[in-house]
């Protein structure tokens, strides 16, 4: 799967972890405000097949896995790695997901269900946080 402006979009719009766990990093993505969604139905969070999204474990050293939308699949997100998983396949459990939905960025917690046809399952929380993305268009 190659890579598309979008990744590199949403790749600079996140800071660096640096290690926090994941409570302490969403807030710091949306220091400026984010306006919240609670109970969002699936569709209207903008996660269309494509869509460049980040997956953060808790492990604080993790560093996130870049994939792409691929949709919902009975009111769970599917994303599909951009790179094709070499060996064991990591599980969430718990995972923070950045989402680009241009022009917002979108943040929640969601819990991991299963890795089918090479791509993750997870249901989304019960609140996203959107930010609108102030990122210059990148040509």
């Amino acid at each position: 799967m190659s890579l598309t402006e979008s990744d590199t979009e949403l790749a600079l719009i996140l800071p660096h972890r640096s290690g926090l766990p994941l409570v302490e990093y969403l807030p710091l993505v949306f220091l400026s405000g984010a306006d919240e969604l609670p109970l969002p139905e699936p569709e209207a969070l903008g996660a269309v097949e494509g869509r460049s999204a980040i997956v953060y474990g808790p492990e604080e050293d993790d560093d996130g896995l870049l994939c792409h939308a691929q949709g919902w699949d009975m009111g769970d997100l599917v994303l599909e790695p951009t790179t094709p998983a070499n060996g064991e396949i990591p599980s969430y459990n718990k995972a923070l997901i950045f989402l680009f939905a241009k022009p917002n960025l979108l943040g929640f917690f969601a819990d991991w269900k299963s890795f089918q046809k090479g791509a993750h399952h997870g249901s989304s929380s019960f609140q996203v946080g959107s930010l609108r993305s102030s990122l210059p268009r990148i040509r």
